[in-house]
């Protein structure tokens, strides 16, 4: 059944007002420029920063932009990510309603000396060894261990690290605590699923991790704009998460959802996230500032979009940059 939550709630009660700015305004900005012969791309002077080359499904080059004052922008498609969701990851993978395979959440090493590592290029092999991980509860001699990097452990040191945080109670009991590189509320348990940005209803993006993104200034915390040109909608976002090296276009199914005008489901399927997913490209742009820091909700990712782009730039420049042609 969809259901729409708090945030959903005061996304639909802004959204004639978003789409009002990012169409309307937009057209006749633009509209307005270009009759008084002014180029709109001047309103967002950029230069390419550095290309992005993708090789995760057959591979693409994207062309990174740069403004005067540190914003990037940039074009690619939304895939999701599912981490920080409640049902993200379940040790019984995805027959028992996980949302998300394992293989995108950990490493396996293998005895008798560990010093072999299995990673998600080869998925059937790691799930293999994952559960005879799981069955000998996680440690023994002989037994496989599990490099924790999308799912809590229960702590640093050993033999914790090698041990998961499990939801002991509620509707999500049973599954792991999925984890992000943003911190929801610092305050909370690192087994506490409440730590971490939720995939259901923060609107966050993914930037590739051990890139360039870094490099120009793209920090965890950094907020930006996405727009889906296919139907002038717009959305705040929060970068929150780090994800692979080979990947470009990743957010969370609060992201895809809002740019697709759908209803949030408070308790998706594997059916939901693949409908969630946009294949067209949408336009990135993410702006230069302090980061934000736990607490992060919906509502605050929203207001401290509003007020970075007060500091930024007027809704003219907004409009330019994300109708800006990006060869």
């Amino acid at each position: 059944m969809m259901q729409k939550n708090a945030w959903a709630r005061t996304w639909a009660r802004s959204r004639a007002l978003q789409v009002l700015i990012i169409t309307t305004a937009a057209l006749i900005t633009l509209a307005a420029l270009e009759s008084a012969g002014q180029d709109p791309s001047d309103l967002c002077e950029a230069d390419i920063a550095f290309t992005f080359e993708a090789s995760f499904g057959g591979g693409r080059s994207h062309q990174v932009y740069q403004t005067l004052d540190g914003a990037l922008l940039f074009e690619a498609p939304l895939a999701i990510n599912t981490d920080g969701a409640p049902n993200s990851y379940h040790p019984r993978g995805r027959p028992a309603g996980a949302l998300n395979t394992v293989c995108n959440g950990v490493n396996i090493y293998v005895p008798p000396d560990y010093r072999e590592r299995v990673d998600y290029r080869q998925c059937s092999r790691l799930i293999a060894l994952f559960n005879q991980a799981r069955d000998a509860q996680w440690l023994g001699e002989g037994v496989p261990r599990v490099d924790w990097y999308g799912i809590a452990s229960v702590g640093e040191g050993e033999p914790e690290r090698y041990l998961p945080c499990i939801v002991e109670e509620g509707p999500y009991a049973g599954y792991f605590v999925s984890t992000t590189a943003l911190l929801a509320d610092a305050s909370a348990d690192r087994c506490s699923q409440e730590r971490y940005v939720n995939s259901l209803t923060v609107p966050a993006y993914v930037v590739p991790g051990r890139s360039d993104f870094g490099r120009f200034g793209a920090r965890i915390g950094d907020v930006g704009v996405a727009f889906n040109p296919n139907n002038g909608i717009s959305s705040p976002f929060v970068i929150g998460d780090v994800g692979p090296t080979f990947h470009l276009g990743e957010g969370t199914l609060a992201l895809a959802w809002h740019l697709l005008e759908t209803a949030p489901i408070e308790v998706p399927t594997r059916v939901d996230v693949a409908n969630a997913q946009i294949s067209n490209d949408l336009r990135i742009v993410i702006l230069p500032g302090d980061p934000m820091r736990s607490p992060i909700t919906g509502d605050q990712v929203r207001n401290a979009v509003e007020a970075r782009l007060a500091e930024w730039g007027t809704s003219e420049r907004l409009d330019a940059c994300l109708n800006r042609s990006l060869p």
